[in-house]
């Protein structure tokens, strides 16, 4: 039936599949002093129920989160972190105010053994 030979047909998305989830959840509390907190719930690929209250499967080497906070004026921040949580200075926040931000749009992205997951993301005002 014709050409044995094939055709080569390129993947607009490669290991899509082998990225963990992103997660969910992401909110943002002030705090008394100031500073925020971040926090966020962590999904996975090896688990989609929460059946008796016990948190899904990491599924993952490590559970690392990349944050990266990005003031509308100002210098970003990028930072790793091993727990589903971020507190945020309120030094900092004065220090982004300062240099004239209003907003801060918060991205964080769980690490995965091949690749990150695509980001959690929202924006606040500071």
């Amino acid at each position: 039936i014709g050409d044995a030979a094939g055709v080569r047909a390129d993947i607009a998305r490669p290991g899509l599949a082998l990225r963990p989830l992103a997660p969910v959840h992401l909110l943002a509390r002030p705090q008394a002093g100031g500073g925020l907190v971040i926090d966020w719930i962590r999904r996975s690929r090896d688990g989609w129920g929460w059946h008796d209250a016990v948190d899904a499967p990491l599924a993952e080497e490590r559970e690392v989160y990349r944050v990266t906070l990005s003031p509308d004026v100002g210098a970003e921040v990028t930072q790793d972190v091993f727990v589903p949580v971020l507190p945020v200075s309120a030094a900092q926040l004065s220090a982004w105010k300062a240099a004239g931000a209003n907003h801060l749009r918060v991205d964080v992205r769980q690490a995965g053994t091949f690749s990150a997951s695509l980001p959690a993301q929202i924006t606040v005002q500071i």
